[in-house]
């Protein structure tokens, strides 16, 4: 029967649920790299520094409104920026000697 009443299809659509947080997802991605490259010399020093930096970054920029899992991304890439900084200032400091 048309009714003379176009009608579209939503399969393959989503929903947004909240709003997206770049900076918090590439600080995490950042953090993940930083864990494998932490032992790269000047490398991996600067990688995990800017992964905690983005990642600080995206926790400042968090509203209400965005997705809650952006907020854990913004943790977790904090903490692994923070923890492999430490590391790779290590692995500096001990090949200069």
């Amino acid at each position: 029967m048309s009714d003379g009443i176009s009608r579209s299809s939503s399969i393959g659509t989503s929903k947004i649920v909240g709003a997206t947080n770049p900076a918090a997802s590439t600080g995490l991605g950042l953090g993940i790299a930083a864990f494998f490259l932490f032992n790269i010399p000047i490398f991996g020093l600067l990688l995990s520094l800017s992964a905690a930096v983005v990642s600080g970054i995206g926790l400042s920029k968090q509203s209400s409104t965005m997705a809650k899992k952006y907020r854990v991304f913004g943790i977790v890439g904090l903490i692994l920026g923070i923890v492999y900084t430490l590391m790779a200032f290590l692995v500096v400091s001990g090949i200069r000697r």
